[in-house]
């Protein structure tokens, strides 16, 4: 019966070790496992912040194109009210050259009725 109790401590025993065996072999397994997930990890990190970067930068530049657009409509508006200022002033040119056309043609009209008078009386 002694040597039952050994038998059974021996196989036992056998079994624990490989048990500890395995579960050594999975632990070694599972750092491998968490160093290459740990520098995956990293590589993501690093590459998100990178991107965010990027969003950034990205932002800036459609912020600096909404001023770049917006100072161009004020632009465009003031230019506009110039071209009406300039129609306006171009149909007052052209009522005024009206005018001055009629005033003459009145003034030689005046001279040749004048002169036709004078004929006559002559």
């Amino acid at each position: 019966s002694l040597q039952t109790d050994l038998d059974n401590t021996s196989d036992a025993y056998n079994t624990l070790k490989a048990r500890a065996k395995a579960v050594a072999t999975e632990l070694k397994d599972r750092r491998v496992e968490v160093r290459n997930l740990t520098s995956e990890n990293e590589e993501l990190s690093s590459s998100n912040t990178t991107m965010d970067t990027q969003l950034s930068n990205l932002r800036a530049l459609v912020n600096q194109h909404e001023l770049t657009i917006g100072y161009k409509d004020k632009d465009m508006e003031a230019l506009n009210e110039k071209v009406k200022e300039l129609k306006k002033q171009i149909e007052k040119g052209t009522v005024k050259s009206l005018q001055d056309r009629s005033v003459g043609e009145k003034a030689i009209s005046n001279y040749k009725r004048k002169a036709q008078e004078a004929l006559a009386a002559a």
